[in-house]
């Protein structure tokens, strides 16, 4: 039968008992961890710990917990995990090796493995930030004597440039992919400043535009899966950097700050859309940052005093400084805080989820006569899907509960 059920416990299916679960860091190493982003279905994160060896790259999931990624032979042993495709195979981000700083790509089978070729002979250091669903495209930068070039990557192709924004101006950075790895975006300077872009294989480098009254500043750093809905910041009117979200319909629209300060935007995901990101409450520069979450209804709120303030527990002692991925239904999110120890800690939350509205039986978001039809329908077809009280049986108790349910409308 149908039920109405708020999601509270952490990724469904999974051994997960809270809804904030601090990940730990890397054993041998200083107390240190940061988590960069987080696969489609909420179940693998990424990022950078400290361990025996130096700062390095992680991947945790539920079953094995922070497992290190290693980096490179011949180089200063120092990797981070800067993303991971949607289906949570592969990782994605940077190390050293003998030539300096380099992108990398993971999978358990394969181990690390350098992105090449790229296509300037003279590569200074490259870095990969984010990756399609099955990591068929990646995205990222590297950096050559004139300057940083936002790349994209396939294995058939190797890296390739994105070209440019406005002539005489080449310099770009990538950051995230969409899952089909159709739509690559990043940010691109042009004469008046830093514009976020959107890339396709048929438009190429295209600007997302400004926010009302401000001009440059601006950066794309995350995408939903299809697509829709680009995230990032750029400059307001006041000259503040504030995070946007952008789409076709609507354009740039800005998402304000928690409090008087600069913000960004991260990550978004589920149908909301719902974005996540980091503020400055700008009443000055020793406090520490505060992750935000963003959706149409509410607005802007501080990530930490909506857990809270959803009976979440453990998050007494602790600053949720930076939100940066989110899965693609909007209800997992990971980032870093500050522990009740003072050391800073990668983190994941499960959001509640949305309650079910038992009578709309045709899931149209409307309750109407269309509703109670198919209700009887399926009643009259002996369908248990109408067994509302959950005796086993379809009988009179059945149509009453659905029409008390109707009568009271949904949440």
């Amino acid at each position: 039968m149908r039920r109405a059920v708020t999601v509270v416990a952490l990724c469904a299916g999974t051994a997960f008992s809270q809804s904030f679960l601090p990940l730990g860091d890397l054993p041998g190493g200083a107390d240190l961890s940061t988590a960069t982003g987080v696969s489609a279905d909420g179940l693998v994160v990424v990022g950078l710990s400290r361990s025996g060896s130096g700062n390095e790259a992680f991947r945790w999931t539920a079953g094995e917990g922070m497992i290190g990624l290693g980096d490179f032979a011949g180089g200063v042993f120092r990797s981070a995990a800067l993303g991971i495709s949607g289906d949570g195979a592969t990782t994605v981000g940077t190390g050293y090796d003998a030539g300096g700083v380099t992108a990398f790509r993971w999978t358990s089978a394969d181990g690390l493995l350098t992105l090449a070729p790229f296509p300037e002979p003279e590569i200074l250091e490259s870095s990969a930030a984010g990756a399609s669903a099955d990591a068929g495209v990646i995205v990222g930068s590297y950096t050559t004597p004139l300057g940083h070039r936002a790349f994209g990557w396939t294995p058939d192709l190797g890296a390739f440039w994105l070209g440019k924004l406005e002539s005489g101006f080449e310099a770009s950075v990538g950051f995230a992919v969409s899952a089909d790895g159709s739509v690559l975006v990043g940010g691109a300077e042009t004469s008046t400043g830093w514009h976020p872009f959107r890339w396709t294989s048929d438009l190429g480098m295209v600007s997302l535009g400004d926010l009302p009254g401000g001009s440059g500043g601006g950066y794309a750093r995350g995408i939903s899966a299809d697509a829709q809905f680009i995230v990032g910041l750029a400059n307001n009117a006041q000259g503040r950097e504030e995070a946007f979200v952008w789409s076709d319909d609507e354009g740039m629209v800005g998402l304000g700050a928690l409090g008087t300060g600069d913000s960004g935007a991260w990550a978004v995901g589920g149908p909301l859309p719902t974005v996540v990101g980091t503020c400055v409450d700008g009443r000055g520069a020793s406090l520490p940052t505060e992750a935000f979450i963003w959706t149409p209804d509410d607005g802007i709120r501080s990530l930490r005093q909506l857990l809270i303030d959803s009976g979440v527990t453990g998050l007494e002692a602790w600053l949720l400084t930076e939100a940066r991925g989110i899965s693609a239904d909007g209800l997992v999110v990971v980032g870093s805080g500050i522990n009740p120890q003072g050391n800073a800690e990668a983190w994941l939350v499960q959001l509640p989820g949305p309650e079910e509205c038992i009578p709309d039986f045709n899931g149209d978001g409307n309750l109407d006569f269309f509703d109670v039809q198919r209700f009887l329908n399926l009643f009259s077809a002996g369908d248990l899907d109408a067994d509302l009280n959950d005796d086993g049986q379809l009988n009179f108790f059945d149509v009453q509960r659905y029409l008390n349910l109707f009568s009271a409308g949904c949440p």
